[in-house]
């Protein structure tokens, strides 16, 4: 966790969107937008995708995902 003029940020990292509790973690530490760099969406992006949104709807905060396409 991170504090910075734009606020409180936490990062995941590619294989933290799998799980909740990572997210969940960081919420409550306080962060109020959360970074995901991700190395690759493919083959499965559809499913990411859905993931990255259950993520920021259950913490009720903002995160940012960057992808990097091979």
């Amino acid at each position: 966790m991170v504090d910075t003029r734009f606020g409180k940020l936490g990062l995941m990292i590619c294989y933290d969107n799998e799980f909740p509790e990572v997210a969940r973690e960081l919420a409550q530490a306080g962060a109020e937008v959360i970074l995901s760099p991700t190395a690759n969406m493919l083959p499965n992006a559809e499913r990411q995708v859905l993931q990255i949104r259950a993520r920021a709807w259950t913490i009720n905060a903002l995160l940012l995902v960057s992808t990097a396409q091979a």
